[in-house]
């Protein structure tokens, strides 16, 4: 590794104006939060770094970043960053890059340190950080060209394979449950799957992802390869570099992405947390309509900025649409429902989207819609917030959390039904939504509707089936964002690693 590395328009975090955000609520009495509140007003005033409540806040983690990584703030004591000090920028958005410094930060006092400073005898921390803050600079702003490039395929991800593979997903789950109903088999527990059903789904559906150490190993060779792609040149061939790269990707933020997202409960409290913000948001919108004009309304309809313009080669036409209708279907009926209607909308879009006028702003609408309300710098910040609080819930020593894990099924049973009531209320709402779902005859009937929702939890309820389907969704992401993984010869593996 090189020690001195000139870092081209340093920058520091903006130590005025910054917005006071926190996620989480922790409760208390009222006695012990009013202490907690002076004392993080205290933290605030002296950019001392000691955490007393869960907090996002923008100051506190620019202190913690400066602590950890050149000890800054250390006493209460206030000292201004160097120019070698100044941190490079990451994103096109301060705000991500104060929350991916603080990750970044304990990741590195965690497990960096450590391992590779005191082990190795690297010598001068300073020169060891810089090199290394140099690198996630460098990954960092190479991850976000390239999904500013891959915009329009991460597009065609949500509308065509996605949906495919949900698709997919559940009508193998039907086949297995009706193939094991012709043998007389009676699979009636809500919340546990039975072994006999998971074996036969694995052996006809898993695709070989349900050997784990098959997966480990297939893991790491592409997160290899994708270190390959993302290194700075000159640390490519530095075996320390991949290592500690490859490491960080694969042993600590995908194994604990795939182990924390695979739980029957994580799926059903996504569910639930999805059908309270489709509730509040028929609520929300009802405001915002008021407040402004019917020209205003139509005009930011129409008008579309140039960032969401697709490229003529990557307009999606009507058979691209087919899987994301197919899914639509598979949840709503609506070929049963209205066989009618649904022909007639098929044929009017499929008429449309022969005309090039409409055919691009169709594509242009969904990609404005995906990139503000799905895809935005908001959603990007929360993630990276929610992994810090899962691995170091006091910003300090490694402990993986989930945020919460049931620990017998009276507990399990418990958010179950609690999620599951929140389904029920959003098919019954009677929200544009929601009667994609369910008929105007059944939006009354508490049984349908429950019968419905229970049908629903039901395909995410076994681990090792959520398993598989987690690293079926990972692969087409990585896909999309590295092309070059898509090569299947030889010589073409070869170019990647050399």
């Amino acid at each position: 590794m090189t020690k001195n590395i000139d870092i081209p328009n340093p920058r520091t975090f903006p130590l005025k104006s910054i917005k006071q955000r926190k996620l989480g609520i922790i409760k208390q009495s009222s006695s012990q939060s009013q202490q907690q509140l002076q004392q993080s007003s205290q933290i605030t005033k002296t950019t001392s770094t000691t955490k007393s409540i869960p907090t996002d806040n923008l100051e506190y983690l620019q202190n913690l970043t400066n602590r950890i990584l050149f000890d800054i703030g250390k006493g209460n004591k206030l000292k201004k960053l160097d120019k070698e000090q100044s941190l490079p920028p990451l994103t096109s958005s301060n705000n991500l890059d104060i929350k991916l410094y603080a990750l970044f930060s304990l990741l590195l006092n965690n497990f960096v340190y450590g391992w590779y400073r005191d082990s190795l005898n690297l010598g001068n921390k300073n020169e060891f950080t810089k090199e290394l803050i140099f690198i996630f600079a460098h990954i960092c702003r190479n991850l976000q060209e390239r999904i500013n490039n891959s915009k329009d395929e991460l597009i065609k991800l949500l509308v065509i394979d996605l949906p495919y593979l949900l698709t997919e997903h559940v009508e193998s789950i039907d086949d297995v449950w009706c193939l094991l109903a012709k043998d007389g088999a009676i699979i009636s527990n809500e919340i546990h799957q039975d072994d006999y059903f998971i074996n036969e789904w694995m052996a006809r559906y898993s695709d070989g992802l349900n050997n784990d150490e098959n997966y480990l190993t297939y893991r790491r060779f592409v997160i290899k390869s994708i270190v390959c792609l993302i290194l700075p040149h000159e640390n490519i061939n530095s075996n320390i570099s991949r290592e500690f790269v490859t490491s960080l990707l694969d042993g600590i933020v995908l194994k604990n992405i795939i182990e924390s997202f695979c739980d029957s409960f994580v799926f059903w409290e996504i569910i639930g947390k999805i059908s309270t913000k489709l509730i509040t948001l028929k609520k929300e919108k009802t405001r915002s309509i008021i407040k402004k004009s019917k020209i205003h309304i139509i005009l930011e309809f129409f008008i579309i900025e140039d960032k969401y313009q697709v490229k003529p080669d990557d307009m999606l036409d009507f058979s691209n649409f087919i899987p994301l209708i197919s899914f639509i279907n598979l949840l709503s009926m609506f070929d049963l429902r209205f066989p009618i209607l649904m022909s007639i909308i098929q044929v009017i879009f499929q008429v449309m989207l022969k005309i090039d006028l409409i055919k691009r702003f169709i594509n242009n609408t969904i990609k404005r819609f995906v990139f503000e309300n799905i895809l935005n710098e908001n959603n990007l910040e929360a993630i990276v917030d929610l992994l810090r609080h899962m691995m170091f819930p006091d910003d300090d020593k490694f402990e993986m959390k989930a945020r919460y894990i049931p620990q017998n099924d009276e507990e399990l049973q418990a958010l179950y039904e609690e999620n599951l009531k929140y389904f029920q209320n959003f098919l019954s709402s009677n929200s544009k939504f929601s009667k994609l779902f369910i008929s105007d005859e059944d939006e009354n009937n508490k049984n349908i509707i429950k019968e419905k929702a229970k049908y629903v939890f039901s395909v995410f309820k076994n681990k090792r089936i959520n398993q598989v389907l987690v690293r079926k969704i990972i692969d087409l992401l990585l896909v999309k964002i590295f092309p070059e993984l898509q090569i299947q010869d030889a010589i073409g593996t070869y170019i990647i690693h050399h």
